[in-house]
């Protein structure tokens, strides 16, 4: 795990979520990420979300992380990929539908 991995809060993330605390969830996911973003670490977000834990996530937080991507997807390798990781958990949990409606235009 690299150091901006090791930084981020995911353990705090998961407690936020499995707390039923989402709207804090997300605040942490776009506060850190956003400071990522404005401090030019962009390889350092990039690592982040090549390890986002889908499992410890509900599907707010998750699109958290989608949304918070995108901002700055042309200088994320890894964004397209980790597209690709949500749209099939995202599926299983709130259907083909709503997960195509929710991921459109984010890849």
């Amino acid at each position: 795990m690299s150091n901006a991995t090791t930084e981020f809060p995911f353990d705090e993330i998961r407690r936020l979520v499995a707390g039923g605390e989402t709207d804090m969830a997300l605040d942490v996911v776009f506060d850190r990420l956003d400071d990522l973003f404005l401090a030019g670490k962009f390889t350092e977000a990039d690592a982040v979300l090549a390890a986002v834990n889908l499992d410890d996530c509900d599907p707010p937080v998750a699109m958290g992380y989608v949304t918070a991507g995108s901002w700055a997807k042309e200088h994320l390798p890894s964004y397209v990929a980790f597209i690709a990781r949500v749209r099939p958990w995202m599926t299983a949990k709130v259907g083909e539908e709503r997960t195509t409606h929710l991921l459109r235009n984010r890849s």
